[in-house]
């Protein structure tokens, strides 16, 4: 019963795991195919742990159970082989969900007037590579231990893990309180990240399947085995931990020369992925009016294209990726205002500088209040007080976002 149930438990696990990671945004990203799948993939903090817990059932059940005898009567490569199968059958189910959770977003995706994209297969790969990995490592810790207090421990063991690493598919922590943001969806890990995020999942993987080797009684290569699984496991959360693969920098905004553009009356253009086309005459009407005010700021900004994300760093004016919405024109204004000082926020928190850090948050304060139309060029600080802005005072305060 138990050989037959659990790899479908597997399946349902993952795919509840996604979907509930999805059904509850509330941003427009269900109207995207490609926002949808990554914000979906979000469900890895919940995906990997519940996976290597229901590998971790399987093989508790397996040496624990009426067929223990036959097991353990079984020569090395026999037991190798009932280990390899069981493992098999638990990740093909995961990954089915997984992919079954990507049709189900698709579906959402495309009702709402989505296109399909290929965008998303880098984090399906990696998705699929890590409930693999859990699997053999949950699988054969399971089956050495032998206790049912084992699958419940690696749960949380894992989710703690795979909650700390979050960030290696470029998707901000706000997993846990799905408040979302679509930007995710328009940055990819870089080769050098999806190598060394994929290389990690081979560690895992191998250090299981030398436990595989280590749990059938393999004698002559018992001792060489079980230090190489240590090696292998130590290696994979000292680098885990150490976070040596997931700085900034190995994160890269998508290919955006393929988007659809339009032009804006106030000179220059706006571009939208090409999965969202009907959101180009709303954000033409929405970004004329600041366009022409950060144009006021510095003519030079006409060469540069409104786009969902700042793709190539620096040539963009960034806005909020409508989805089917209405976005109003002070969310748009303090998206870009905000994307113009990054490099100074990020400048001042390397080491961080709260002085430096105040300067900024005026700075930006000053040019969102002259791009936002409803401002209409007057800063209110926290306290409620309001001053007017001058055009002096704001391409200032731009001129010096310019020098980080």
């Amino acid at each position: 019963m138990t050989a037959k149930f659990l790899p479908w438990a597997g399946l349902v696990a993952v795919f509840v795991a996604s979907m509930a990671m999805l059904l509850p945004a509330g941003d427009g990203t269900h109207a995207s195919f490609l926002c949808s799948v990554v914000v979906m993939l979000n469900a890895v903090i919940l995906i990997f742990p519940l996976i290597a817990g229901v590998a971790a059932v399987d093989a508790t059940a397996l040496v624990r159970g009426r067929s223990r005898f036959l097991i353990e009567a079984l020569p090395p490569a026999g037991r190798f082989r009932v280990a390899f199968g069981r493992v098999w059958r638990i990740s093909l189910a995961g990954c089915g969900g997984l992919l079954l959770a990507t049709v189900a977003a698709g579906v959402l995706a495309v009702s709402q007037g989505s296109r399909l994209s290929w965008g998303v297969w880098s984090y399906l790969l990696l998705g699929a590579a890590g409930v693999v990995s859990a699997t053999s490592a949950g699988w054969v810790i399971g089956a050495v231990i032998k206790s049912w207090f084992v699958p419940p421990l690696l749960i949380l063991v894992f989710y703690g893990g795979a909650a700390v690493n979050n960030s290696y598919i470029g998707v901000p922590s706000a997993v846990l309180t799905t408040i979302w943001t679509p930007y995710a969806a328009f940055v990819r890990p870089s080769w050098g990240l999806l190598i060394a995020a994929l290389g990690v999942h081979g560690l895992i993987g191998a250090a299981g399947v030398a436990g595989w080797l280590v749990w059938s009684g393999r004698s002559p290569l018992r001792i060489v085995v079980l230090a190489v699984t240590c090696i292998l496991a130590g290696g994979t959360i000292g680098a885990a931990a150490n976070g040596w693969m997931w700085p900034a920098e190995n994160i890269v905004p998508v290919d955006t020369s393929q988007w659809i553009c339009a032009p804006l009356r106030s000179g220059g253009q706006v571009c939208a992925p090409p999965e969202r086309p009907q959101d180009l005459p709303a954000l033409v009407g929405e970004l004329d009016d600041i366009n022409a005010r950060f144009l006021e700021l510095d003519g030079a900004l006409e060469t540069r294209v409104w786009r969902a994300v700042d793709s190539p760093a620096g040539t963009s004016l960034v806005y909020v990726l409508p989805l089917g919405r209405a976005i109003t024109p002070s969310e748009h204004a303090a998206a870009a205002a905000g994307d113009l000082f990054t490099a100074c926020l990020l400048s001042a928190l390397d080491p961080p500088d709260q002085q430096r850090l105040d300067e900024i948050a005026e700075m930006q304060a000053i040019v969102n209040a002259w791009v936002d139309p409803s401002a209409d060029h007057v800063l209110t600080d926290p306290s409620g007080n309001s001053r007017a802005i001058t055009l002096a005072e704001a391409r200032s305060a731009y001129e010096a976002s310019k020098l980080c």
